[in-house]
């Protein structure tokens, strides 16, 4: 790897540290926020999660915009609107502008982050690429503990009287060394000749918001229910779960087609309604069975099993995806996503069948 190459890895290696960092960071310094602003317990919320909605929104559409303009561009543009929405973060008088500006601090990571993943396959060859890869994984998981603990550090030493602020101060420093530095990314051929999909843009923001609010919304019913009905809710919750897959992929296969590709979000919003209905109350009832002095490890033992059930499932996804593209006969681009999606969504369902049928022995055992 020559100077240019490790350059441009420490400049892929900071977008890719800043993102993740500012999606913990904020836990830390709320306390704080509350504080200073007088947040209410909505507007506190809306700043954790602002962000993290506005940035999985736009994170296909960032990809593609890469493609179009070129990744160093969009790198740059990325980095500079992460950079300045960081410092309106930081200047935030109130609680609603602080909102704001963590919502448009999302959009711009969103068009920043995708690149550092792209433009690690244009700057190093298949042998390097996969060592960067590592080292990528392992900045992420440094970005993640770095978020709660420098987080921490820095509100502690509490700069200049700043408290809170210096967490987002301290990304234009990093902005302004990744973006004097960004001239050794290597800029990838545009693609002016290809249009962005804006009706895809809009679906896809679409579907991933009413997932969500079907999540969230079952999440605030649920408790209301496990108290009528008891725990039962749990399975009728997963039952559903796996039904809402099937009638996902009844209707990608049967109805859908590019004229009314939004009859998908419906059952998008079902399956994240459903989806709350089993992980809200699910640590409650896997906790209430076990005896005190082995909450403990079974709290521990629950949240680890849940992240590796998270990763095994989406590589699976993806595997079953991208095998399904390269051996699908139909030369129709549509018909092979829809074949595609439609096996990875089997699995879903299969996985969802086997989750109700354990779910069934739990809460009906005698």
């Amino acid at each position: 790897m020559n100077t240019q190459q490790r350059i441009a890895l420490f400049v892929l290696l900071l977008a890719g540290f800043v993102t993740i960092f500012d999606l913990f960071v904020v836990n830390i310094a709320i306390v704080n926020i509350e504080q200073t602003l007088n947040a209410t317990l909505t507007e506190l919320t809306l700043i954790i999660v602002g962000y993290e909605l506005a940035f999985g929104l736009l994170l296909i559409t960032g990809g593609r915009l890469g493609d179009i303009y070129g990744r160093r561009t969009l790198y740059r543009i990325g980095m500079f609107g992460f950079t300045l929405t960081s410092v309106l973060c930081a200047i935030s008088p109130n609680a609603i502008c602080l909102v704001i500006a963590r919502c448009l601090q999302g959009l711009t990571a969103a068009l920043l982050f995708p690149q550092v993943y792209s433009s690690i396959r244009l700057n190093f060859d298949d042998t390097q690429a996969k060592k960067v890869f590592g080292l990528l994984g392992m900045t992420l998981g440094l970005a993640a503990i770095a978020g709660q603990a420098l987080g921490g550090f820095l509100i502690s030493l509490n700069l200049f009287g700043l408290e809170w602020r210096t967490i987002f101060l301290i990304n234009l420093i990093i902005g302004i060394v990744a973006l004097t530095l960004s001239h050794y990314l290597t800029q990838s051929e545009t693609l002016d000749y290809i249009r962005l999909d804006i009706g895809g843009v809009v679906l896809s923001a679409f579907s991933i918001t009413f997932t969500l609010i079907g999540f969230v919304l079952s999440s605030l019913l649920t408790p209301k229910w496990v108290r009528k009905f008891g725990e039962q809710i749990i399975y009728w919750g997963a039952a559903c779960y796996a039904l809402s897959y099937l009638f996902l992929i009844g209707t990608i296969y049967y109805l859908i087609s590019p004229e009314n590709s939004s009859l998908v979000i419906p059952f998008l919003f079902l399956v994240g309604f459903t989806q709350g209905m089993i992980m809200t109350p699910m640590l409650n009832l896997v906790l209430a069975k076990v005896k005190p002095e082995f909450v403990g490890i079974a709290s521990g033992l629950t949240a680890t099993l849940q992240q590796v059930g998270a990763a095994i499932g989406a590589t699976c996804v993806s595997i079953i995806l991208q095998f399904s593209l390269s051996h699908t006969l139909s030369t129709n681009i549509i018909e092979q996503y829809k074949i595609a999606f439609r096996f990875s969504m089997i699995f879903n369902f299969s996985m969802a069948i086997c989750a109700t049928l354990l779910l069934r022995k739990i809460v009906f055992q005698k």
